[in-house]
């Protein structure tokens, strides 16, 4: 899981893993996002931009406000 997001700045994680991305399966994990046009909750996986190899996965959080969710937070806990 990265605390960076795949098309926020192209740096070092995402030259290796478009690299990697030519000889192996990447899923490139991003932190949780919010989002309060959606009905649910729910994964989006989709290609990541400059390296097609590579799959972006990431948790969309259904909330009725934008906020950063980070490691702690208590809706990303098991209940």
């Amino acid at each position: 899981m990265s605390h960076l997001r795949w098309d926020f700045v192209w740096q070092r994680p995402q030259h290796l893993l478009g690299r990697l991305a030519k000889q192996y399966r990447v899923l490139f994990v991003e932190e949780p996002v919010t989002n309060t046009d959606v009905p649910e909750t729910f994964l989006e996986v989709c290609t990541a931009t400059k390296a097609e190899q590579v799959s972006r996965v990431r948790l969309v959080y259904r909330t009725d406000h934008h906020y950063w969710i980070g490691h702690g937070d208590p809706a990303m806990q098991p209940t």
